[in-house]
């Protein structure tokens, strides 16, 4: 009978289980490569169904031609208020780029002084924000603002440093953070804490471009849509957001689209055709313009919106009137075409540019003819009787 060696049938059944482990470990491994790529399926299918795109939507066409060289805005408001703004030497404004109204607050956005302004809602003068420097908690330059009415907060963006800084509404810095990857032109903060922001594709650099969804850390979160692939230009107008809730809008140039995107979903609103906006072919200029060829031509310079009515400013290099204004009835798609938008025939005071505000009405700014500051006119529209 032939003697069994205790380590030999030792070393067997090591091996054997050694093997067994090793199968064992394989499987495991497969099925955690099974369940990834289930998980990796599961959120590009998701991703895809809350970022795609909704392709039906409405078109209107819009004859600049059509214009009107004078409205009398009283005609078409259901409400109206003028409100002076304060003039002295801490609040003297020298362009208004942004005003938002936070209840009995008018807040503004001036980049030519690198400040933020408070005024009260009857225009005196409250306060401003204004920390110039490359300290910590300063800037150099505003390029947008938000303000975060339950928060009581000031967002800026300085472009130069790439840095969103957070202020109280006293100045008070909170936060700020570096976003290394982004040279963003237009932000606003989400309800989720993220940051929507859209970065024109300029020239070749690296940044990204498009509209995207970043965290508070400054990481990419996604791509909603890219802007433009294909011209390498950013003296277009920026499509700066609108906001109605939790809702954003902007006015993509390139296709004539009029985008919102709502629970991290982008649709197309509606096609804007403007019968005398600047063909494609003349944003290949290095400049970005050629006034031999302008003539006649107009740019669509952004969007403006209450939860009824759009608006719409188009500007021309050489051609006369030098702005149109537009305003769209939503439901109707009936449309104001006007050079000139007045409140007061007596005084004949001409309202400049138009900021929406939070989808609630309209702001309409009256520049001073003075070294004073301009008034604004806080109004709504009612249904057009055209």
């Amino acid at each position: 009978m032939p003697q069994i060696n205790p380590f030999l049938c030792l070393l067997k059944l090591t091996n054997a289980r050694k093997l067994s482990l090793e199968r064992d470990i394989f499987l495991i491994k497969v099925k955690l490569m099974r369940i990834k790529l289930i998980s990796f399926l599961i959120l590009a299918i998701y991703l895809l169904y809350c970022c795609r795109i909704d392709t039906k939507c409405d078109e209107l066409t819009i004859d600049l031609s059509k214009y009107d060289s004078v409205v009398d805005l009283r005609q078409f408001t259901s409400s109206i208020q003028v409100i002076k703004l304060q003039t002295t030497s801490e609040s003297l404004i020298s362009g208004i780029n942004k005003i938002v109204g936070d209840d009995s607050l008018l807040i503004v956005l001036d980049k030519m002084t690198k400040s933020i302004l408070f005024f009260h809602s009857n225009g005196s003068f409250s306060h401003k924000i204004q920390h110039w420097g490359k300290g910590y908690g300063e800037y150099i330059a505003i390029q947008d603002m938000d303000v975060d009415k339950e928060k009581k907060r000031i967002l800026v963006f300085d472009d130069h440093t790439k840095r969103l800084i957070s202020y109280d509404y006293q100045g008070l810095l909170l936060s700020e953070i570096y976003i290394s990857d982004f040279l963003i032109r237009s932000f606003a903060q989400l309800r989720n804490g993220n940051y929507l922001a859209f970065k024109p594709d300029l020239s070749k650099d690296p940044w990204k471009d498009g509209i995207w969804e970043i965290d508070i850390d400054g990481n990419l979160i996604r791509e909603y849509a890219d802007i433009d692939k294909y011209n390498k230009l950013g003296w277009l107008p920026y499509p700066y957001f609108t906001r109605i809730d939790e809702t954003f809008s902007f006015l993509n140039y390139y296709d004539d689209y009029i985008y919102s995107l709502e629970n991290r979903k982008l649709k197309r609103k509606l096609k804007i055709h403007i019968k005398q906006k600047l063909p494609d072919k003349f944003l290949t200029f290095p400049d970005g313009k050629d006034e031999n060829c302008m003539d006649n031509y107009y740019l669509p310079t952004g969007l403006n919106e209450t939860d009824h009515f759009y608006h719409l400013n188009n500007i021309s290099f050489v051609s006369k009137p030098k702005s149109i204004h537009v305003f769209v009835e939503k439901e109707t798609r009936k449309q104001i075409i006007a050079d000139s938008i007045i409140y007061d025939f007596e005084d004949y005071r001409n309202i400049e540019k138009i900021f929406s505000n939070d989808g609630k009405d309209f702001f309409g700014l009256l520049e001073s003819n003075s070294n004073e500051n301009p008034a604004i006119v806080n109004f709504n529209l009612k249904s057009f009787q055209l």
